[in-house]
């Protein structure tokens, strides 16, 4: 093993949460398969019914592995109390190829009235869009249609879903992107009309 591998391993066993977290993004970056042992050991009692910072470092990191020996722990995960901890689970699920968690993250991309959300809507956006399952273009435009931007977190969430519809590049996605042609992102000027000519394979004229 190599000897940046094994550093990494024993971040996972440091008491310093932030540790851990590096630790995690670490493994998963090297594609480190061994830490699954770890956090099957590390959490084969009941799971926290609260946020807990190190089970989330390893859920996210088991999604971006893409070990399916991963799935059965995933699945208990979903079953949390922890609605944060269900969604990151789904979330992870749906990385690795499997969809059972779908109902949670449509749940999820719906909920604008919890605290967590703005942080992880756009991120959820995302995940749906790459996971190529044949639901994601229909989902994606739904929660569109739902956008209120007068929450914050609709406004962040509006941004990833015009990207992320874009790069599909399914044509029913034209015209529910350019009904936010006059829209003012704050930090995106350009957006829509960039994916309106990823959408229409041409040069689209300016709204402003």
């Amino acid at each position: 093993m190599p000897e940046s591998a094994s550093y990494i391993l024993a971040a996972l066993q440091d008491d310093s949460d932030m540790v851990f977290f590096s630790g995690a993004q670490a493994a998963a970056a090297m594609n480190l398969t061994e830490v699954l042992d770890i956090y099957l050991k590390m959490f084969q009692g009941d799971l926290p019914d609260d946020y807990n910072s190190r089970l989330s470092a390893a859920i996210n990191c088991l999604g971006k592995l893409g070990d399916k020996r991963a799935v059965t722990f995933l699945q208990r995960c979903a079953d949390s109390a922890y609605w944060g901890t269900k969604v990151e689970a789904a979330q992870a699920l749906l990385a690795l190829g499997d969809a059972s968690g779908w109902d949670l993250l449509e749940q999820a991309l719906g909920d604008r009235d919890r605290d967590w959300v703005y942080y992880c809507r756009a991120g959820i956006a995302r995940a749906v869009a790459e996971s190529g399952d044949p639901r994601a273009v229909d989902l994606l435009l739904k929660v569109l249609e739902t956008i209120d931007v007068d929450y914050e977190c609709d406004a962040q969430l509006l941004e990833a879903l015009i990207e992320c519809l874009a790069e599909i590049g399914d044509p029913r996605s034209e015209e529910p992107i350019r009904k936010w042609q006059h829209y003012e992102f704050e930090d995106r000027d350009g957006l829509v009309e960039e994916a309106l000519t990823k959408l229409e394979g041409r040069d689209v004229v300016p709204s402003r």
